[in-house]
């Protein structure tokens, strides 16, 4: 009965995030945000699917933005997963009209449920002295303090997209940290794989996701090391085959996703034309607003403004606590100078935190060489997809200063600084009511 209560009270923290996300606990407001969303198009998808078809028919609601138009059809050039995986039973249960904002509610609080389950077995595998009260108060600032926050109860594609990403390089995290077997390394390659065709860029999260399995692969028959690296890998591999086909079905191309066919909005239009989808040209103005620009301050509450037109401010303003992955870095690089027997963490610590480090470079790089930093959004959502490998690299600065004395104040300061801004924020953003 111990063991039970123990594992419940991880439960708690995802369910009162939950009554924020679907606007039960907003201020001023205090009922369920059940409504359908007309930007949701993996609903339509999902819908056609179910029909036989690849188009959609596009609501005359969302104004159709994003959409790939081809041959006087309507396409995705999102991918497909979420539309397969959450929408495809529940459309079918219940027809297009989805109470999408519901919907999206859930997933995010299914996810803050995941990150403590991930925050619990990442700081058991890496030994890092994180308590209880310690993983709930990074789970609510994960939950309430990031902008996972609005992008759970917004129920658009765009956000949609990226929560469930979240929530399925959460789920292939938490398999790839437990104890190894074949069926565990391939559910942890089968959310891999439904994160990347999310997310495309999120390949990059194999690089910290088999460095966490591969100590424990490790085996003096190296044949079998090599089948479990395949038996993660196998997922991944039919999804991509499977992707290659979804687009020759659509576009008669392999290799084509459609998206020169994108019905964009026209402020994108020029710069398209011109510098294409991908260019270092759009490298600068991405990472002014996603890393460096601070918000509209103001004299009035809550002390800041947001244009919902507008392409917000970077990720360290909205989520402060993010300030202390800088001298994470420089104290890894450091660690690196001195003598292997001087060193605070293992050799197991440094391979864990330069994967991570890889991969957050490696998720980024496409991010700041896109087109646009996020468009209608209050602080940037595309940080979201590399913000979880952020808070990984961030926990093991419990092992340099987690004895401090100022330490576990100035977390407790910055967390909930971050869940200010972002309930205002989302507040804000969606319109709530009158603060």
């Amino acid at each position: 009965m111990n063991m039970w209560l123990k594992k419940g009270r991880y439960l708690v923290l995802p369910i009162v995030v939950w009554f924020f996300y679907i606007g039960l606990a907003m201020h001023n407001y205090g009922y369920m945000r059940t409504g359908p969303e007309p930007q949701n198009y993996f609903r339509n998808l999902a819908h056609s699917i179910l029909q036989g078809r690849l188009d959609i028919d596009c609501p005359k609601k969302s104004g159709c933005y994003d959409i790939l138009i081809y041959k006087e059809k309507k396409y995705l050039y999102w991918p497909p997963a979420p539309a397969l995986t959450f929408y495809l039973p529940i459309v079918a249960a219940m027809g297009e009209e989805t109470p999408d904002k519901l919907i999206s509610s859930l997933i995010g609080a299914f996810n803050v449920l995941f990150f403590s389950i991930l925050i619990l077995l990442f700081s058991r595998r890496f030994s890092i002295p994180i308590s209880f009260a310690g993983i709930a108060l990074l789970t609510l600032f994960w939950g309430m303090g990031t902008v996972h926050f609005y992008m759970s109860m917004k129920g658009s594609i765009w956000c949609m997209a990226q929560v469930c990403a979240q929530t399925f390089l959460l789920l292939s995290f938490v398999f790839a940290l437990m104890r190894p077997s074949a069926w565990r390394v391939f559910c942890s390659g089968l959310f891999f794989g439904l994160a990347c065709y999310t997310r495309n860029h999120l390949i990059f999260a194999a690089i910290p996701l088999i460095a966490v399995q591969w100590p424990m692969w490790k085996t003096e028959k190296r044949l079998l090391q090599f089948k479990t690296l395949v038996i993660f890998g196998i997922p991944f591999v039919a999804m991509s085959f499977a992707n290659l086909w979804y687009n020759h079905a659509r576009f008669g191309e392999y290799l084509n996703n459609g998206m020169e066919y994108q019905h964009m909005s026209t402020f994108l239009r020029d710069a398209f034309n011109e510098h294409g989808f991908f260019n270092t040209r759009y490298f600068t103005n991405n990472i002014w607003v996603q890393v460096l620009s601070p918000p509209i301050f103001s004299s009035s509450f809550p002390f800041f403004k947001i244009d919902v037109h507008g392409t917000g401010f970077s990720f360290f303003w909205a989520s402060p606590l993010f300030v202390l992955i800088i001298p994470a870095f420089f104290y890894g690089a450091k660690e690196l100078l001195v003598e292997k027997s001087k060193r605070l963490f293992s050799a197991t610590d440094h391979l864990i935190t330069g994967a991570l480090l890889l991969a957050i470079l490696g998720i980024a790089t496409p991010i700041m060489l896109n087109i646009a930093p996020g468009w209608r959004q209050f602080a940037s959502r595309y940080s979201l997809d590399y913000q979880l490998l952020m808070i990984l690299i961030g926990l093991f600065l419990i092992k340099v200063w987690g004895d401090k004395k100022w330490f576990i104040p100035l977390c407790v300061v910055l967390v909930f600084l971050s869940v200010y801004i972002n309930y205002f924020g989302a507040y804000m953003f969606l319109n709530l009511g009158e603060l």
